[in-house]
């Protein structure tokens, strides 16, 4: 995969880049962006805070101070090596310097008393200055903004967003994001056991129709089925999420078959329950909060799809197959669930 991908890169602020992916070879563009973003993860290095896929995106969140921060850190050790190289010593050198301290704090205390009366005396004749060169100030501001302004302007007409300015490179050396854009070939072309495992499995239980899905029996009408039919049909393939949006945690499935597609209502409900499952077009979800919503519910899992307590807050990412299970109403997990 990564041998044939074609992407373009450009930076996101001073802490991501963003790689889009351009039409290469069968796979469509969400599913190599869930694929990069998951080879992306598992090296597990220190750096890469997330790598977050989207349709044909993926943006890679990067800590600046950790980009090639190795050297730093053994530098560090060193520093700390030669510092507690004779405890003994040091503690000497420590109590020497107290009775050295006391002197000159006594000295700097009589310092600051003479500074004190100066500065009072000259705090008035100061004050008439610094109204006079306020107004000064105020001119000099307005000439400056508009001056910059035009500056600014020009530089953004003639910037280029995937070179940054050589000007913000101190000492001559490489910014981390020049530091991470070139370490992606490599990156992306060594293979890792996480990545190659593939994408996750995840099961969610369903209580199809009822009042947990009051869409169902006017679903499987429309599709020509007995009710216990369409749930069978429903919860038989294996879905591929993907994309998450729309909201947090919103899984954009593929894999519905033609048979199951059913309209959105004409008239959307101002709130459909958290993990509610519907349909729409050729399309099949699971709503992760309550919100307003036109597609026809057929169930819903007592399984929160986004919680922001947790490390990772989506239960789903893009990439995963997904397998809805039918569970009974009695399901201990269903305890508590208003319809």
């Amino acid at each position: 995969m990564a041998q044939n991908l074609a992407y373009d890169i450009w930076p996101l602020g001073d802490r991501a880049l963003v790689i889009g992916l351009k039409e290469a070879g069968t796979a469509p563009l969400w599913q190599s962006a869930a694929d990069l973003a998951r080879r992306l993860r598992s090296h597990g290095l220190p750096w890469i805070v997330d790598a977050v896929p989207a349709y044909d995106t993926v943006t890679l969140v990067y800590d600046p101070l950790l980009v090639g921060g190795h050297d730093a850190a053994g530098a560090r050790r060193s520093s700390e090596t030669v510092r507690n190289k004779d405890p003994q010593q040091n503690k000497e050198a420590l109590q020497n310097n107290e009775a050295q301290q006391q002197n000159k704090n006594a000295q700097q205390n009589k310092t600051t008393l003479q500074n004190t009366e100066a500065l009072q005396n000259n705090e008035a004749s100061q004050q008439n200055k610094d109204a006079q060169q306020n107004e000064a100030t105020l001119q000099q501001n307005e000439a400056l903004r508009h001056s910059t302004a035009i500056q600014l302007d020009e530089a953004l007409r003639h910037s280029t967003p995937t070179q940054p300015d050589e000007s913000l490179r101190s000492g001559g050396g490489p910014l981390p994001y020049d530091r991470v854009v070139a370490s992606l070939p490599a990156l992306l072309a060594a293979s890792s056991a996480a990545a190659e495992e593939g994408s996750r499995l995840v099961e969610i239980p369903v209580c199809y129709g009822g009042a947990f899905g009051p869409d169902l029996a006017a679903c499987a009408a429309r599709s020509g089925m007995a009710e216990a039919e369409f749930i069978a049909a429903h919860a038989s393939i294996d879905y591929k999420v993907a994309l998450i949006g729309f909201m947090p945690g919103f899984p954009y499935l593929t894999g519905l078959p033609q048979a199951l597609a059913q309209p959105r209502r004409p008239s959307p409900r101002s709130r459909v329950p958290a993990g509610s499952v519907g349909i729409a077009g050729g399309q099949t979800g699971i709503y992760p909060l309550a919100s307003p919503g036109g597609w026809q519910l057929i169930g819903r899992t007592p399984l929160r799809l986004f919680d922001p307590g947790r490390g990772e807050p989506s239960l789903l990412r893009a990439g995963d197959a997904l397998r809805f299970v039918a569970v009974p109403a009695s399901d201990e997990r269903l305890r508590g669930m208003a319809p």
